[in-house]
């Protein structure tokens, strides 16, 4: 992955944005982007990356300079992304093990805690499997 999705993926999670909001965002700054095409510049998709105008809009919207976002992830900034993605999909997982209709995953750690703060019984219950859990994500 390039520098550059790396540092759209590590923005969102820290401003807490989905790639909706970002596109929401990106269209209120002036420039129209869809969830699609956000999607498509963080996984690199058919080769597509932002347009100049677009990165210059990021830049402005993360409060980052432009030459910041081509920047590889220093160890710490990767440690971050990884643990917020990871924390997404080990409760996505145990969710659903733990017999929810549907399986429900989260754009950050802070909002599966207020999901859990709903929920305390569940809540408790998950406590005890993230750190097994997490083991095994980590792993994988």
């Amino acid at each position: 992955m390039s520098a550059l999705a790396d540092n759209i993926r590590l923005q969102c999670h820290r401003h807490g944005w989905s790639y909706q909001r970002l596109a929401d965002e990106m269209t209120a700054a002036g420039r129209p982007t869809s969830k699609q095409k956000v999607y498509r510049w963080i996984r690199e998709t058919k080769n597509q990356e932002p347009a100049a105008g677009d990165v210059v809009t990021l830049a402005d919207l993360f409060s980052e300079s432009i030459l910041a976002l081509f920047n590889p992830l220093d160890a710490a900034a990767l440690a971050e992304l990884q643990a917020a993605y990871t924390t997404k999909k080990v409760v996505a997982i145990i969710v659903t093990t733990l017999g929810e209709r549907r399986a429900i995953a989260f754009s950050s750690a802070n909002k599966a805690e207020a999901w859990m703060s709903r929920k305390p019984a569940l809540a408790k219950t998950l406590l005890e499997i993230v750190p097994i859990m997490y083991s095994e994500a980590v792993a994988a």
